[in-house]
């Protein structure tokens, strides 16, 4: 049975105060093995060689962008870039956003996460020759237990009619975890997929994201005022 595994993080937020940030970034890895030991074994081992260098009061338990010095991010962006992995990014400027979803963020988020990455998942590794097929979705763990079934009813519906509109005619089966990022190294990636665009679009800053690149294989964009470019 072809199984994608689908990894989704995010950086920004989705507020519109004078106070929110000017972007929002979706980063999602996706690897095709059912279980990437191999992705979570050198991304473990980096974590103990960082920590070997920092007092106990300073050491790290999880890679996450928001938070980490500039030595631990360029480690682990230099280890990413190495991985045999797909990355995609969804970046969304503010200004573009229609005022009727301004007010609702969980279904412009669900909106997102769903129709912009499932056909991605779909025409690129999923076989439609196959009677069934598996996407395992993993994100990060930020929704209240309300949002997350609703984000879980909402793909489960939606799934078909993408589904059907992409013309692929096998069955997809999904599995949603809400996961919290300490307990799995492939959403501390897609924090770092995120964290990455969002540096370079919100402040300029394109040295973590220049090393990554490579790896984001699937790029989307809100902006219409053409504010950013990749």
């Amino acid at each position: 049975m072809p199984v994608a595994n689908v990894f989704m993080d995010e950086a920004g937020d989705l507020g519109f105060s004078f106070r929110s940030s000017q972007s929002y970034v979706i980063g999602y890895v996706i690897t095709t093995s059912h279980t990437p030991h191999f992705i979570r074994n050198k991304c473990c081992r980096l974590l103990r060689k960082v920590n070997s260098r920092l007092k106990n009061n300073k050491k790290i338990s999880e890679f996450k962008f928001s938070v980490d010095s500039d030595y631990t991010r360029l480690k682990f962006c230099n280890l990413i870039s190495s991985l045999g992995i797909d990355a995609g990014v969804i970046a969304i400027r503010k200004d573009s956003v229609k005022d009727g979803l301004k007010t609702e963020p969980n279904i412009l988020y669900n909106y997102l996460t769903v129709h912009h990455v499932v056909p991605v998942i779909i025409r690129n590794y999923l076989k439609s020759t196959m009677p069934v097929n598996r996407i395992r979705f993993k994100i990060d763990k930020s929704l209240s237990r309300v949002n997350q079934d609703k984000f879980n009813y909402y793909f489960e519906n939606e799934i078909s009619f993408i589904r059907r509109r992409e013309g692929f005619k096998a069955d997809v089966l999904a599995e949603i975890d809400h996961e919290n990022s300490h307990n799995d190294v492939c959403l501390q990636i897609a924090d770092y997929i995120a964290g990455s665009v969002f540096r370079r679009i919100e402040h300029l800053d394109s040295k973590f994201y220049d090393i990554i690149k490579n790896k984001i294989k699937y790029r989307e964009k809100w902006d219409w005022n053409e504010k950013f470019t990749w």
